[in-house]
């Protein structure tokens, strides 16, 4: 190559960095702008029923209060540089309320095709509910915050980062694709997170996890615990100040297992699978931690 053509594709290259520079720029600096449309909706109770709320690009919060009804806020959003085209988009969000005689139904959909919208939209709920009333949530492509919720959850989501606190009762989740944080729940748990994180504190009661490529974080606190945690392609932490106190059955196929040195354990391996048994010590009922891991580590450890 010659020094002309040389100098040539330098310039090139130059030129073309500096208009991708001032393109990022220009998009930098472009003004969205948003358009809003509130709803807000009161809903009566009758003891029994269930909440059902059924979100697509939704933020969603629910509270219970000490009222005896159903009170709803939603304010659906779009976004885009030019406000007709945002107005025209919003369109596309639909929304609906029923009530049934065993449940209140909550909805929000898109009606237009991806390909089709121009507008980024957004729903976001705050919904207060009676303290007797249970819930359940499907969101997709969004996020949920369930707090001081005493008669469980039920909850389906994809693409939906799930925060959970303080929750009492029967609680099943299911996850694709959203992070999981639980913090004070206690009662019959069952979990099943995929390509999800799932992060657990402060927690007591019987707890079933299952979890696929993703990671698994426990922090317990001499918790009252029956927990079954079965994992592929994840790795499982379990942290607590008194791990001595607990009753482990730990298996890791194709990975390995960490604890404390002082912790006392009866260690075996067969081929690719260790096991490890902790036995309590003391007079502890009922405490059990019993993980299964393919593919992933398991470590325990005091915090």
């Amino acid at each position: 190559m010659n020094t002309t053509n040389s100098h040539i594709i330098i310039r090139f290259i130059f030129l073309l960095s500096v208009t991708m520079i001032a393109n990022i720029s220009m998009a930098q600096s472009v003004n969205l702008q948003i358009v809003t449309k509130e709803i807000k909706k009161k809903m009566k109770y009758k003891d029994g029923q269930v909440l059902a709320v059924q979100g697509e690009k939704s933020e969603v919060e629910i509270t219970p209060w000490e009222k005896d009804y159903i009170a709803i806020t939603l304010n659906l959003t779009a976004q885009h540089p030019e406000r007709a085209i945002a107005e025209e988009d919003l369109t596309y969000f639909e929304y609906k309320f029923e009530d049934t005689r065993d449940t209140i139904f909550i909805q929000n959909e898109i009606t237009a095709k991806d390909e089709t919208l121009r507008s980024g939209l957004q729903a976001f709920y705050v919904i207060n509910i009676p303290a007797s009333c249970k819930v359940k949530l499907d969101n997709y492509f969004g996020t949920a915050v369930l707090t001081d919720l005493s008669q469980g959850i039920d909850i389906n989501s994809e693409f939906c980062n799930l925060e959970l606190k303080n929750i009492l009762g029967k609680v099943d989740v299911n996850t694709y694709y959203g992070d999981l944080i639980g913090v004070m729940i206690n009662g019959e748990v069952n979990i099943s997170a995929r390509r999800s994180n799932v992060t657990l504190s402060e927690i007591e009661g019987k707890f079933n996890i299952e979890a696929h490529s993703g990671i698994v974080k426990v922090f317990a606190n001499q918790s009252l615990l029956d927990m079954n945690i079965n994992a592929t392609k994840s790795d499982v932490f379990f942290y607590d100040s008194q791990l001595s106190g607990y009753n482990f059955n730990l298996t890791s196929q194709k990975g390995d297992i960490e604890l404390p040195d002082r912790l006392r354990a009866e260690y075996t391996k067969e081929n690719e699978i260790r096991n490890i048994i902790v036995k309590p010590e003391g007079e502890l009922i009922g405490v059990r931690v019993a993980i299964n891991v393919i593919s992933g580590d398991i470590m325990l450890g005091t915090r």
